[in-house]
């Protein structure tokens, strides 16, 4: 929630119209998501989350639709973007097989992209995600990305 918070000020503090919208994070809220999102018909939606899985598991890796070619194009860049971080380290990004329904619920003219920016499970990475320089570094980063995005893109 600390990204996003922040992403959300970067963001505005650019001249971009970014919303944020929270859920209780159980997977039919998080399903609900992209309908909820569709009601501002967004030209982009970006979904930020911390991941629980084994408490080996860590990294950040970005998620795509994989039927739309733009989708993939903004993960690629939002999960490069924040690549030196030298906090967490980036992994693979991953096309979205149908269990995020959020990316799934999106508007066709939205481009959608889920970040999982760490794993709550790792307790070193937990530390790391939380902290102040992992979140000004990743907010900073990908509101500078987007911008760029946005402007490639969207104008």
């Amino acid at each position: 929630m600390k990204e996003a918070k922040a992403l959300v000020r970067q963001l505005r503090t650019r001249g971009i119209n970014a919303q944020l919208q929270y859920t209780s994070y159980k997977s039919e809220d998080l399903n609900a998501a992209g309908r909820i999102a569709n009601k501002s018909n967004p030209y982009l939606y970006i979904s930020l989350h911390h991941n629980y899985y084994a408490q080996d598991s860590k990294g950040y890796f970005a998620m795509y639709n994989p039927n739309d070619n733009q989708s993939k194009i903004v993960a690629d860049r939002l999960s490069n973007a924040i690549a030196n971080n030298g906090i967490v380290r980036q992994k693979e990004n991953q096309p979205n097989t149908g269990y995020i329904g959020e990316l799934n619920a999106l508007n066709k003219s939205t481009t959608g992209v889920l970040l999982e920016l760490g794993f709550f499970s790792n307790g070193t990475e937990l530390k790391n995600i939380c902290s102040d320089r992992y979140v000004d570094y990743v907010s900073n980063k990908l509101a500078d990305e987007l911008v760029k995005i946005l402007n490639e893109q969207y104008r």
